[in-house]
């Protein structure tokens, strides 16, 4: 297998955060300047968090992933709480401000920090690296936004809870 296939391929499995995190908030995200703002923010995290964890991971930095992942985990919980808790307009929502969307996008890119770490342990890294990340990362949250927004408009008030219990599940993977 290609080098490119197979950074393809981890590209895809760094982006099912982003897509389960995207199909959760399509279902709630109404304004389209908002979506194409976290998929921007994702695919720019997804290309620097890489490049990041490569220059840490070349000088041998660990972090302590299971530290990361139970703060992770815990943001998702309250995250899914909130969203099946309230049934209120996106505008009243913290979840969907700015600044809120900014933080999603973050944190689901937080385990390519990690495989940029592992990269840099190797001394294996290329420009083309990053880019496959964000370009597949920004397909993928995309297609959950459209998703979201599919599942929102058939299903109504029972696909916040489809969102609320996706949002459950990752913080329970996280957890783990």
């Amino acid at each position: 297998m290609t080098p490119i296939l197979i950074y393809f391929f981890v590209g895809i499995g760094l982006s099912m955060d982003a897509f389960s995190l995207s199909l959760s908030l399509g279902i709630i995200l109404n304004s389209s300047r908002r979506k194409w703002f976290l998929i921007s923010f994702i695919g720019l995290f997804h290309f620097f968090m890489p490049l990041l964890g490569f220059i840490l991971g070349g000088k041998i930095i660990v972090m302590n992933s299971n530290l990361t992942n139970k703060i992770v985990s815990i943001i998702f919980l309250l995250l899914g709480i909130e969203m099946l808790h309230s049934n209120q307009e996106e505008i009243k929502n913290p979840i969907t401000t700015k600044i809120g969307l900014l933080f999603l996008a973050l944190l689901v890119s937080l385990d390519s920090l990690s495989v940029g770490f592992a990269y840099g342990l190797k001394k294996e890294f290329s420009w083309y690296i990053p880019i496959i990340f964000s370009i597949v990362s920004m397909f993928y949250t995309y297609l959950g936004l459209w998703l979201g927004r599919i599942a929102q408009k058939k299903y109504k008030n029972k696909s916040i809870i489809l969102g609320s219990i996706i949002l459950l599940f990752m913080a329970i993977k996280y957890w783990l």
